[in-house]
């Protein structure tokens, strides 16, 4: 294959990678209530590391895509992915008390997840599985949020 031909055929997996990304914020948007969240995408050593998929910026209501993952990763990533992100703003909704949210959480949870988004530990490019960033309630419920949408939106299938 010709140089250029690839370098096309990226361009388009990397769009259609964007567009499911956007697609599923949205989704997880409706389901959870909330504004949707915005997105855009840059290079990984914005996010400060190639293994970083993604983050959520609270102060601006935005989630960063990693390009250069989005790129050789899965479909089915890119929607937990996306699923995961959307519900830190989701968290960060209810922390803020925005008003005419779908759901209300429990005021401890809240009040840990404030706790947690105020002292939040940010796992390095080597250590994703680090377990002071896995044992953060706000990521087992983020990560719980994403594998049950994931299976309410197979068995709609």
């Amino acid at each position: 294959m010709k140089p250029t031909r690839r370098l096309r055929l990226c361009r388009v997996r990397n769009g259609m990678h964007e567009s499911i990304a956007r697609y599923a914020v949205a989704i997880a948007s409706k389901r959870l209530g909330i504004r949707t969240v915005e997105v855009d995408f840059v290079d990984s050593n914005i996010l400060k590391g190639k293994t970083i998929t993604a983050m959520y910026l609270p102060d601006h209501n935005l989630i960063l895509f990693n390009q250069d993952w989005l790129s050789v990763t899965k479909l089915e990533e890119i929607i937990l992915t996306a699923f995961h992100e959307t519900r830190h703003a989701y968290q960060k909704a209810q922390i803020d008390g925005i008003s005419n949210l779908k759901h209300t959480e429990n005021i401890a949870v809240v009040k840990k997840w404030k706790q947690e988004f105020k002292r939040y530990y940010r796992p390095t490019d080597e250590f994703q599985d680090d377990l002071g960033y896995l044992e953060q309630e706000i990521e087992k419920d983020a990560f719980a949020f994403s594998r049950e949408l994931v299976e309410v939106m197979c068995r709609s299938i």
